[in-house]
């Protein structure tokens, strides 16, 4: 999907707990999905609306990558959460 101007946001619809730094979400279809660090990172950013760009603006920071790289990432990222209704799309 290409969400240019839209925000994404956690789902009211999803459980999720933080442990030792690892997300766990619980989708709507009750499948768990356990996170990366990245993917953590961006469920955290998530729990307010918030734009791709600043995804990958803090993604970049704080895993020392490339933003294009770290966009990239999110963009994936959010799209696979998006399509298990984990993440809404504001917008």
């Amino acid at each position: 999907g290409c969400y240019m101007a839209s925000r994404y946001q956690q789902s009211a619809r999803t459980a999720a707990r933080i442990l030792d730094g690892q997300a766990f979400v619980i989708t709507p279809d009750y499948k768990l999905h356990t996170l990366n660090a990245t993917g953590t990172r961006i469920w955290e950013l998530t729990k307010e609306p918030t734009a791709l760009d600043a995804l990958a603006t803090a993604i970049a920071e704080r895993f020392d990558v490339e933003v294009a790289r770290a966009r990239a990432d999110a963009q994936h990222f959010c799209d696979a959460l998006v399509a298990r209704q984990a993440l809404e799309v504001i917008p």
